[in-house]
């Protein structure tokens, strides 16, 4: 398998990763509080989804790009990201054209191959600390939904805090990947 280019999605998925949390953090913040902003933020909210929209499509490419890779490599699990990303795209087609039945259904495969791509992840990874962080946030992705279920406000809130910590572990793993083959030479 080719380092340099799992290197690249590494680096690739800590940037966008830093990028979602800002965004995540932008959004809630600013969805509920009233404060002034510099004007280079320019903030509606508008640019709030366009910003969520961007990162979003970011990531997708990044799993797709890391799709082709590994089945370049000849790893045939490389079609798990590959068939996620076209799962995720066809379930937001499907939401935008509002049929939200067939897009839920959809979208639920493509959360179970999230859940696989990082399984996939986990396969790849050069270090016994990112395979753990790697296996910390595929266990916390598989826990989400059966607690968001649950409901409630306090749920919710629980919920979020989960997808925080899911999101710090893959983005560590993702920079202990990134320094093991760039600086360790693969």
């Amino acid at each position: 398998m080719n380092a340099k280019s799992l290197l690249w999605f590494y680096v690739g998925f800590v940037l966008v990763s830093f990028a979602s949390s800002l965004w995540l953090l932008l959004s809630s913040v600013l969805t509920v509080t009233p404060i002034s902003l510099p004007y280079w933020l320019l903030y509606t909210p508008g640019n709030i989804v366009v910003a969520g929209v961007v990162v979003a499509a970011l990531m997708l490419a990044l799993y797709a790009y890391l799709g082709v890779v590994l089945v370049l490599s000849k790893l045939s699990r490389g079609f798990v990201p590959i068939t996620m990303v076209f799962a995720f795209v066809i379930g937001s087609a499907l939401l935008l054209a509002r049929l939200a039945i067939p897009a839920l259904i959809i979208l639920v495969i493509a959360y179970v191959m999230l859940i696989g791509t990082y399984a996939v992840l986990i396969s790849v990874a050069t270090t016994r600390a990112s395979k753990a962080l790697w296996g910390v946030a595929t266990i916390i992705l598989t826990l989400i939904p059966p607690i968001l279920i649950g409901g409630g406000p306090a749920v919710i809130y629980y919920v979020k805090y989960m997808a925080i910590t899911e999101q710090a572990t893959a983005i560590i793993a993702s920079a202990i990947e990134t320094w093991k083959l760039g600086v360790g030479g693969g």
